[in-house]
């Protein structure tokens, strides 16, 4: 008779009824499926690095380095249009926003450029404007 205890309890190499679930024959011997322990020398192994290990964990850091391969002149096209115009709000806005805190306008210009490049760098939105605005909710909701 199949029981619970034989799969959590005790080892068993063969279990003589199925469970209800498992349509089947009756008095069909299953046996168990038993996966043989690791060593420590196999856990070691499976810890040391591969040939393509380092450049996978680049990849996985600096997310430009799988699409930059395939850019095209036709995205390059668009991009610099989209710069261009988000360049034409961002830039203002930054500089006033910095005037607003009483910073010199450049604090203004780094946070909407340094923002940016890290977030190309490390990130995959296209879709993606960071200034000073940003900075200034996150700084208002801390004070």
């Amino acid at each position: 008779m199949w029981s619970p205890a034989g799969f959590f309890g005790r080892f068993e190499s063969e279990i003589k009824a199925p469970p209800p679930s498992v349509p089947c024959e009756p008095n069909t011997v299953i046996k168990q499926y038993e996966e043989p322990e690791p060593t420590v020398g196999e856990w070691f192994r499976s810890l040391m690095p591969t040939k393509g290990g380092p450049l996978r964990y680049v990849r996985s850091i600096f997310l430009f380095t799988e699409w930059l391969p395939r850019y095209n002149l036709t995205w390059l096209v668009g991009d610099a249009v989209a710069g261009v115009t988000v360049g034409f709000v961002v830039i203002p806005q930054a500089m006033a926003y910095a005037l607003l805190a009483d910073l010199s306008p450049e604090y203004g210009l780094y946070t909407s450029f340094v923002g940016a490049a890290l977030y190309w760098i490390f990130g995959t939105s296209k879709d993606i404007v960071i200034g000073v605005s940003t900075d200034t909710k996150s700084l208002g909701l801390v004070c």
